[in-house]
């Protein structure tokens, strides 16, 4: 019987070489190209001894498939209505600009936060993290930097949109412990001062917001201990009273001892389902995820051939989680080795196995 084969090849050429290779694999038996690409840009091999005896052989463009009586191969071009569009594609005009360099991360962070607001949302939420995963560091130490950079920039433009005569921009902390490191470290209150005089420090539990002076809120890396206090701000500040209520670095499910159970799954549906992602940028170990408002996550990949050193592969319109970034730089890895093989022979190995 006639052997089942059916691949795929962009030209006549290589169609040609696994011709060559049938003849040598299947009994000896000869096969030539039978249908030229010029039209469809398909080819079909035609065994010599049999005329009837033909197997399709299409470009990546094209579906092959054989005539019911074996007298002609069929091919279909691939703008067919049934076709499905690319799994990844990149939006051109949704795409998320990476940064290169900390200054140029805080200044897209607090512009995002600017568009953000100017547009009424109140409930918002940045995403810090260039650690590639090192835990040497906690969160908080590890965004403090980060946290005095953007609230400079946020503190500097709130008279564009302050509430009234509220002009100062709440920073909420953890603990009573780490809003005094801040303050120190930053010189609050002296000439040196690394932050405007309209930004005032305060923490969890015990400090409550100024419903009289407060602008806009940034809640500093709160953990899950300060879930309850945090939803509790939100509903005073974001919701009742429309104050921008920006979360930095919120990590209010513990992953490592609750994990996503019901509480957790509440705490999301009441909270978190509800911020706005209006920047982000994380490390990741073969490149970087960013986002910004109101463009969508854009996925990037490491390429040292590039002057900027990253390849734009994919954007899509939610947040990746860890299995959909494994997904999307495997599929983009296979493609890259499928077209860096620029031997006809190439692929013969693997087409053969799954001939066999």
């Amino acid at each position: 019987a006639a052997p089942k084969f059916q691949t795929m090849w962009p030209s006549p050429r290589r169609a040609r070489v696994v011709a060559g290779v049938l003849a040598l694999v299947v009994g000896g038996e000869a096969y030539h190209v039978a249908t030229p690409a010029s039209r469809l840009g398909g080819v079909a091999l035609r065994s010599s001894s049999s005329p009837r005896r033909r197997h399709a052989v299409s470009s990546p463009g094209c579906v092959a498939g054989m005539h019911p009586r074996g007298r002609r191969a069929v091919v279909a071009a691939a703008e067919s209505p049934d076709a499905e569009p690319p799994k990844y594609s990149i939006d051109a005009a949704r795409v998320s600009p990476l940064s290169d360099s900390f200054v140029g991360a805080t200044r897209q962070a607090a512009d995002s936060i600017a568009l953000a607001i100017g547009d009424g949302l109140t409930l918002l939420r940045v995403d810090f993290d260039t650690t590639g995963g090192d835990a040497t560091y906690t969160t908080l130490k590890s965004s403090m930097e980060f946290a005095r950079s953007v609230a400079t920039a946020w503190a500097e433009r709130l008279g564009e949109h302050k509430a009234g005569n509220a002009t100062t921009l709440r920073l909420f902390f953890p603990d009573a412990g780490s809003a005094a490191l801040a303050s120190s470290q930053w010189k609050l209150g002296t000439e040196e001062a690394l932050v405007p005089a309209n930004v005032g420090l305060s923490s969890f539990p015990r400090d409550k917001p100024d419903f009289e002076t407060d602008a806009g809120v940034l809640v500093v890396c709160p953990k899950a201990a300060e879930a309850t206090a945090v939803e509790a701000l939100v509903d005073a500040v974001g919701r009742e009273r429309q104050v921008p209520v920006v979360l930095l670095n919120p990590e209010l499910v513990d992953m490592g001892t609750t994990g996503y159970g019901y509480a957790g799954r509440l705490l999301k549906k009441r909270l978190l389902d509800d911020l706005t992602q209006v920047f982000l940028l994380q490390t990741l170990p073969a490149g970087a995820l960013a986002q910004t408002y109101p463009n969508a996550f854009s996925v990037y990949r490491e390429d040292d051939d590039l002057e900027d050193g990253y390849e734009l592969l994919a954007t899509v319109p939610r947040r990746p989680n860890g299995e959909d970034l494994d997904e999307i730089f495997e599929f983009f890895s296979k493609g890259s080795a499928d077209d860096a093989d620029a031997s006809p022979f190439g692929n013969v190995a693997g087409q053969l196995c799954k001939f066999f």
